[in-house]
């Protein structure tokens, strides 16, 4: 695909839905961190709330990573398209142990709630695309 003149090439329509699927389900996971943070922050304090705030943020920023280099090269061979996965794999798996390490460290004893967090944003990746209709995935 060549870039014209102007230097933005259109993207072709399963990348964009790639992009917009990952955004909803980013989105998504932040909400679902931010009302459970809001919900522990009245029933457990600021402590308990902040671990699973923690625990949350793990998950989006290991998505959202994990998105960017997965789909951040447009279209290309399948190949490289594959290598760009494992790529996207193997930093997500990085930055998920170096976030649980550095996480583990700051809430010793509140590690449940970490958990608990990051447990919510995974099951919100793996729910979200089941709930976008079909028709609205392949237009968005």
């Amino acid at each position: 695909m060549r870039v014209p003149a102007g230097g933005y090439a259109p993207q072709p329509l399963c990348l964009m839905n790639g992009k917009s699927t990952a955004y909803r389900i980013l989105l998504a996971q932040l909400t679902v961190t931010l009302v459970l943070a809001a919900l522990l922050l009245g029933i457990q304090g600021s402590r308990f709330a902040l671990a699973a705030l923690t625990g949350g943020f793990i998950g989006v920023i290991s998505n959202a990573v994990f998105a960017w280099f997965a789909l951040s090269g447009g279209v290309q061979p399948a190949q490289r398209v594959m290598r760009q996965f494992y790529l996207a794999e193997v930093s997500k798996f990085v930055i998920t142990v170096a976030l649980f390490l550095a996480a583990l460290s700051l809430f010793k004893t509140l590690f449940l709630p970490v958990l608990l967090g990051y447990g919510l944003t995974l099951v919100v990746y793996w729910t979200v695309p089941l709930l976008i209709p079909a028709d609205k995935a392949s237009a968005a």
